[in-house]
């Protein structure tokens, strides 16, 4: 496995000793669903994640998004209404 061989396809391809693309995708889906409750308990919450966190979690609630398509500007929030265990997007990037 070389550089070339995962950037020309990070989701299937793992360098050794990295964590692959499925298992970090896993956990950051389970992080969410344990903080479901708590989300659904509280008025307002902030949640601060790098970018590949922030795809992940948005890719999942947003049918249809692609991955590298999605921006999530620095200085910018966005925010979600949090339902039946899905986050629905309110605003992108304000």
């Amino acid at each position: 496995m070389t550089w070339h061989d995962w950037i020309a396809n990070p989701f299937d391809v793992t360098p050794n000793g990295a964590e692959s693309f499925a298992d970090f995708s896993n956990r950051v889906l389970t992080t969410v669903a344990t903080l479901m409750p708590m989300f659904n308990q509280t008025a307002n919450m902030l949640l601060v994640a790098h970018l590949g966190t922030l795809r992940v979690m948005h890719q999942a609630w947003v049918p249809g998004t692609v991955f590298w398509n999605l921006d999530f500007k620095a200085g910018h929030y966005s925010t979600y209404q949090i339902q039946g265990g899905k986050g629905l997007l309110q605003a992108l990037n304000r």
